[in-house]
This record gives C-alpha cells, sequence and structure tokens, in this order.
C-alpha cells in the first residue's frame, strides 16, 4: 500500500513538473498596437484668430510649436477648405477674404508636406465677398 502511494505521489509530482515546464518562459510583453482613434497623428496644424491683435497663430500639437502670422485685422473667421490645406481667413467687418496655406497636402493614405505655412496670394474683396459653407 505506501509504494503505490509513493507511485501516486511520484506520478502527480511529475505531472506537475511537466505542466510547469512546458509553460513558456517568455517575459517579453507584446507590443500593443494603438487604434486609429488613440494615434496622436503627426500631421495636424491648428490656426487660431485672435480677437484683440492682428495675429493668427498656429499650433502643432506634435512638436508643440508656435508660430505667429501677422493678419490685416483682429477677429477673423477661419474656414477650413474641404482638402483641410487651405484656411479662408474672413474679416466680415472689412469686407475682405484671405487664403492661409497650411503646407500640407492629405491624400488617401498619407500627407505630404509641401512646404511651410504662409499667406496664399489670394484675396477677395467686396461687399460681402463670401457665403461660406462648410
Amino acid at each position: 500500500m505506501l509504494s503505490k502511494n509513493n507511485l501516486k505521489k511520484t506520478a502527480m509530482l511529475i505531472v506537475v513538473a511537466a505542466a510547469f515546464a512546458a509553460c513558456k518562459k517568455d517575459n517579453v510583453q507584446p507590443e500593443e498596437t494603438p487604434t486609429a482613434a488613440a494615434k496622436e497623428f503627426k500631421y495636424v496644424r491648428l490656426l487660431t484668430a485672435d480677437e484683440t491683435s492682428n495675429k493668427l497663430t498656429l499650433i502643432d500639437p506634435s512638436t508643440a510649436a508656435v508660430s505667429s502670422f501677422d493678419a490685416k485685422f483682429p477677429l477673423a473667421n477661419l474656414y477650413a477648405t474641404s482638402s483641410g490645406r487651405y484656411a479662408s481667413v474672413l474679416y466680415g467687418a472689412q469686407n475682405l477674404v484671405e487664403v492661409f496655406d497650411s503646407g500640407l497636402a492629405s491624400h488617401v493614405d498619407h500627407v505630404d508636406v509641401l512646404n511651410n505655412p504662409k499667406w496664399a496670394s489670394i484675396t477677395a474683396t467686396g461687399i460681402k465677398p463670401t457665403h461660406f459653407k462648410t
């Protein structure tokens, strides 16, 4: 009876040892792939207008870079074009529209950096020169 009991204990010890020996000993954690919503995109530029000064501020969130550009008047209304490359800068009280170029051209699968952000050479004047639809 004693040897039968020892045989069971030995068999159980071998089974437990084999189970632990068979475990994968990888300490490397698998790299998590971020979802599209969780990614911070490199090619984002945010343009803001000041209410009291003639400054437009361009913020690049990925690099924390902040640039200022001289506008014609304060309190501009900003509208992005459908491509996202240009911003229409509207001065309603002055009957003037200017265009600002972000320098980024968005395609389906990538973004091209075409140039540095700058004023485009397009302007429009006249009595209420805009009917902007976004």
